[in-house]
């Protein structure tokens, strides 16, 4: 808009989106006859006039047109409305248009902010994702450490190889010395017949990928075990003897 006084030209307007950072719209409007000082009225519409919670002292670029009847814009009033941007934008790059018209029965001004800190909603957000992402998290440990402890299944393969190394040294270390060995698990008929049914099972589905449920589920179906603890005993077996591999936690593959 053309103007006798101070304007906004393109280069301006253009200059404040080189401030990286957030930015918000700010509106203002009022009965012309209601304003007496225009730098009373910056003031007490400042945080109202915002599009968006943010706190605008923070905002790096700004720049305001400012719309009303000639007799606002005395050189007093004109002087003052800058001094008040100077404290509201402290040390923030302040430009301003200031737009006379002749006959008005309204007062208003228009601006951009620029370069602001993360909006105070956005903080409250990211804040609570933060503190839902946790509480998920411990959700889901606590659910995978009570399903490990109630089948009685040690999820970690290396710590299981480790334990069974152990208990077979022991057995060897006392058979050397003559002592009596402690006697190891044996695997009895109805087990041993159950696996290899289970092993015959999944030779149909190499390359195929299951949830530790979804496998249970799959050979309780098809086979009608009724016992979980000999389904794990096979899968257990199966990982052992190469024919599955764990690829993420709970998740297995048929190779």
């Amino acid at each position: 808009m053309p103007s006798r006084a101070d304007r906004i030209d393109q280069s301006e307007l253009a200059s404040i989106f080189d401030y990286t950072g957030f930015a918000t719209l700010v509106n203002f409007k009022t009965q012309a006859n209601l304003v007496e000082n225009l730098s009373a009225t910056l003031r007490h519409s400042w945080n109202g006039s915002l599009f968006a919670e943010m706190d605008p002292t923070t905002a790096t670029g700004a720049i305001f047109g400012i719309q009303g009847p000639n007799h606002l814009f005395t050189t007093a009033q004109v002087d003052s409305m800058r001094r008040t941007f100077r404290e509201l934008l402290a040390g923030g790059d302040a430009m301003i248009g200031i737009y006379p018209v002749e006959r008005s029965r309204w007062a208003s001004y228009v601006g951009i902010l620029t370069g602001m800190e993360i909006p105070l909603k956005v903080k409250r957000l990211l804040e609570s994702a933060k503190k839902e992402y946790t509480e998920h998290r411990d959700v889901v440990e606590e659910r995978r450490k009570s399903k490990s402890a109630g089948l009685r299944f040690d999820l970690d393969p290396s710590k299981r190889r480790s334990t069974t190394d152990k208990s077979a040294t022991d057995a060897e270390g006392s058979r050397a010395s003559g002592g009596a060995a402690s006697p190891l698990p044996v695997r009895g008929s109805q087990p041993q017949r159950e696996f290899e049914r289970v092993m015959s099972l999944i030779q149909g589905l190499r390359g195929e990928t299951f949830s530790l449920d979804e496998f249970i589920s799959y050979i309780r179906g098809e086979l009608s075990i009724t016992d979980d603890q000999l389904i794990l005993s096979s899968i257990i077996e199966l990982q052992d003897k190469g024919y599955l591999a764990e690829i993420e936690r709970n998740k297995y593959k048929v190779i």
